[in-house]
């Protein structure tokens, strides 16, 4: 990929000489401009996937972390019942990730709500609330961040 600048573009900030090329990262992809102005995409790292105790993970340059996996929460009918869960990175910042837990049962109609709470860096609570005292497997993406 080739990108050029148009006449009177200020050079990238952070811009390092190098004999006759410019080199410069910004977002984890490292830039270089020859000596026309012209740039051109050298490198961007790859995205990194993984898993970890079941729980599968993905890890993007520009800092984005996507968790997934799956909880079993042992219920007891008709009272909110706990499944822990503990990730394998670690988000940034506790306020900055999302979790969207997702009850997998054949019948969807006796789980009456699940909701994820007490959450740190790194685990958090899945509840369940249904009519049965089955087992219920419950699969979750989480989403935010692992470098700021």
């Amino acid at each position: 990929m080739r990108i050029l600048y148009e006449t009177g573009e200020k050079p990238l900030k952070g811009d390092t000489k190098v004999g006759e090329m410019v080199h410069n990262e910004r977002d984890g992809i490292t830039y270089t401009k020859n000596k026309y102005g012209d740039i051109i995409i050298i490198m961007q790292p790859p995205i990194i996937t993984g898993n970890t105790d079941g729980v599968s993970w993905t890890k993007f340059p520009d800092g984005t972390l996507i968790q997934y996996g799956a909880t079993v929460v042992k219920a007891v009918a008709n009272t909110p019942s706990k499944g822990s869960q503990t990730i394998p990175i670690p988000f940034t910042n506790v306020l900055k990730y999302t979790v969207v837990p997702s009850p997998a049962t054949s019948r969807p109609d006796v789980v009456i709500t699940t909701t994820v709470l007490n959450r740190t860096t790194n685990t958090f609570d899945i509840y369940v609330l249904r009519t049965s005292d089955k087992d219920t497997l419950i699969r979750w993406s989480a989403i935010g961040r692992w470098k700021i």
